[in-house]
């Protein structure tokens, strides 16, 4: 069976990469893992494609968020058996596709652009609409899963059987496995993109404090442009900041910790924090926030040191120690603390028994087809009087010509009867 995932989102690890990025390398891992043939498709960039990556190309990103663009014809030229969209967005163009399509949620746009200050209620319709075309969602975590499950009811879909399968953030362990080292340095990482819905503390705070404890606090972090599908972003999310992907696990491997510790907001609480998984598949213990819906999964691996506050940390006893028996837990791989066998066969199953999709539109996906048309039909009304009023100008400039005609020829018959008048006279 043969999977096209799409997205906007560069593939390259030779630049760095986004969460959303590992997120579809991942699908991709445990897709082949599950047997499937995988084609990649995105957005091309500034980047240059991997060996691996097919291109579409972005015609147009509209005010409301939504893009135009090739996609629908590279998805027909690939002729897949399944498509799986990575965030909504995309979706847009793909209403009328006739094989089982799937929506990929790594994490809430809505919260996101709502920490950006980009708030609207077309946002909130727009995304409804795209949502009610797929036959089923994919998210990394629980609290994602129940979040969605309102967004698909309210978007018209039937959910009387299951429609969203929480798939964990898996990531490809062999990016991980020869970088991995039983002894650490006295280096405290901090890495990932300073997003506007991120607060990590006061971190001049936590490098002191970790400097009194023998501690080196490196922060090889980076201030992301925004995301592609903000209306005005017109380059690649990180070109040019941030470290080339392949370099990481051999940059983070050594660390004895990572600090991840976030002030809980709306989106945090509700995210898979992608930086998060990838300091575990390199075996580095994290500082983690309490109330994240990662930190039970820390707690119970004993993967980390969990925070209520930033400044909790000076309260921590044994520090190094409980950091590095945090290590030899990892020491087994982080791959090999989920049930890799039981992810696959219920991906399987899910993508090769898809639910229909909705006859017709529904909720609030209804209501914004509604708008759609009448914006349409508004659209073709304003075109038909901008025709009409070329057609008045059109007609009052032949008027106009014609009433200089009509003059001219009455100068020259009353100058023509003149000149006979003054003949007879003469």
């Amino acid at each position: 069976m043969h999977v096209c995932l799409v997205t906007i989102e560069h593939l390259n690890r030779d630049h760095p990469l986004s969460g959303g990025a590992l997120r579809v390398m991942g699908l991709a891992h445990v897709f082949k893992k599950s047997g499937f043939s995988v084609s990649l498709l995105r957005q091309k960039s500034q980047v240059e494609p991997s060996p691996d990556e097919l291109l579409f190309e972005i015609e147009e990103i509209r005010q409301d968020g939504l893009i135009r663009m090739n996609l629908a014809a590279r998805i027909s030229e690939i002729n897949p058996d399944v498509v799986v969209v990575e965030q909504w967005g995309l979706l847009d163009q793909l209403e009328g596709l006739d094989i089982p399509l799937f929506c990929d949620l790594h994490g809430s746009l809505l919260w996101e652009n709502y920490y950006r200050n980009q708030r609207g209620d077309y946002d909130l319709r727009a995304k409804m609409m795209a949502l009610s075309r797929c036959n089923g969602f994919l998210v990394p975590g629980l609290r994602q899963k129940y979040y969605f499950l309102a967004f698909a009811m309210a978007s018209g879909m039937d959910m009387a059987e299951p429609k969203i399968l929480q798939l964990p953030l898996l990531l490809p362990s062999d990016w991980y496995q020869g970088h991995r080292q039983i002894h650490s340095d006295q280096r405290v990482v901090c890495g990932g993109g300073n997003w506007p819905w991120i607060d990590m503390g006061d971190r001049s705070w936590v490098e002191q404090y970790l400097d009194s404890k023998d501690l080196k606090f490196y922060q090889y972090d980076c201030t992301p442009q925004q995301s592609a599908l903000n209306p005005t972003h017109t380059e690649s999310k990180r070109i040019g900041s941030g470290i080339p992907h392949r370099q990481i696990p051999a940059l983070y491997a050594g660390a004895i910790a990572a600090w991840d510790w976030y002030g809980c907001n709306r989106e945090r609480e509700l995210a898979i924090t992608t930086r998060t998984v990838e300091y575990l598949y390199c075996g580095v213990p994290v500082f983690y926030p309490t109330g994240l819906e990662l930190s039970d999964f820390i707690e119970k691996h004993k993967l980390g040191i969990l925070l209520s506050d930033y400044r909790d940390l000076q309260g921590v006893d044994n520090l190094q120690g409980r950091l590095l028996q945090a290590r030899e837990n990892l020491s087994v791989g982080l791959e090999n603390l989920w049930d890799q066998e039981a992810v696959c066969e219920g991906l399987t199953k899910f993508i090769k028994n898809p639910r229909p999709r909705a006859k017709a539109y529904g909720g609030i996906a209804e209501l914004e087809a509604e708008k759609r048309l009448l914006v349409q039909k508004n659209q073709a009304l304003l075109d038909e009087n901008e025709h009409l009023i070329k057609v008045q100008k059109k007609l009052l400039s032949d008027l106009s010509i014609l009433k200089e005609e009509k003059s001219e020829l009455a100068f020259r018959w009353q100058r023509d009867i003149k000149r006979l008048s003054d003949q007879k006279t003469g």
